[in-house]
């Protein structure tokens, strides 16, 4: 998945309490120009529970494909479970089956 695949901006979340709606993702990048701004949401309806993980989904994501990359494909890893669960993570983010 390209970066350009994903919203743009920083996610963060949202307490959309207030008007009724639970808790938000939302992207922190102004949409529609200085006219007509918008907020997108990457995600509505989030359990409280899983607000923070939901934010951090993005950070996650290229930490995960930096430290892989910088591990290399050699499989001499002294941490090849650790490897093995991110590359597992990063194939369900990008909807790849393993």
């Amino acid at each position: 998945m390209a970066v350009e695949d994903f919203t743009p901006g920083t996610w963060s979340a949202q307490d959309c309490m207030a008007r009724g709606e639970g808790y938000a993702v939302a992207s922190d990048h102004e949409f529609g120009g200085k006219s007509h701004p918008y907020k997108v949401y990457v995600a509505q309806f989030v359990n409280v529970r899983d607000i923070d993980l939901f934010s951090a989904a993005k950070e996650l994501y290229f930490a995960l494909d930096q430290l892989l990359d910088d591990m290399g494909d050699d499989g001499l890893s002294v941490c090849q479970a650790a490897k093995d669960q991110a590359k597992a993570a990063l194939a369900k983010a990008r909807g790849d089956s393993i």
